[in-house]
């Protein structure tokens, strides 16, 4: 492992994203306190994984890394979902089937980053960076994009919700 800037920012988003969701636990009861509370740790969990892709040097170590951080990207977006949900005043039970629908995207994303040694649909290859850092370039396949552009529709919606809310 090796300190690089970006594994200093990264671990420094990871405390800072972990110290604010212990500030909106304390405030839970709020509207969307509890979505935005998960939102943050996820964030800070992502985060910290991100660092640790960025510190170690050893390809293999990347990729496995690179898939954890899967899990905190997929549900960062749909905790920001349940959050912009909750604060537009649509209530989401947490075992409806709606809920269980946006959830789907985060288990098939992170599904897809496992299992791509097999299938090679989200990664079609790893290359060293040409400007000599520490980092590595993922060749994208289609599950990438459609996984990309999914993400970006739960952000869309999120915002489409909060701005309606204001």
């Amino acid at each position: 492992m090796i300190l690089t800037a970006a594994s200093i920012m990264l671990a420094a988003t990871a405390l800072i994203s972990g110290a604010v969701s212990v500030l909106f636990w304390q405030r839970r009861a709020l509207t969307g306190g509890i979505p935005l509370t998960f939102l943050m740790v996820a964030i800070a969990g992502w985060a910290l994984v991100a660092a640790l892709e960025a510190a170690v040097v050893n390809l293999d170590a990347k990729i496995v890394w690179s898939q954890l951080e899967y899990l905190g990207s997929g549900t960062a977006m749909t905790c920001y979902l349940f959050f912009a949900l909750r604060r537009a005043g649509l209530r989401t039970r947490t075992g409806s089937k709606r809920a269980l629908v946006l959830w789907l995207l985060p288990v098939i994303n992170f599904s897809l980053a496992l299992t791509n040694r097999w299938h090679g649909q989200l990664w079609t290859g790893y290359d060293p960076s040409p400007i000599g850092i520490n980092q590595i370039i993922y060749g994208h396949g289609p599950a990438f994009f459609v996984m990309v552009a999914a993400l970006y529709v739960y952000a869309l919606l999120g915002s489409i919700l909060l701005i309606r809310t204001t």
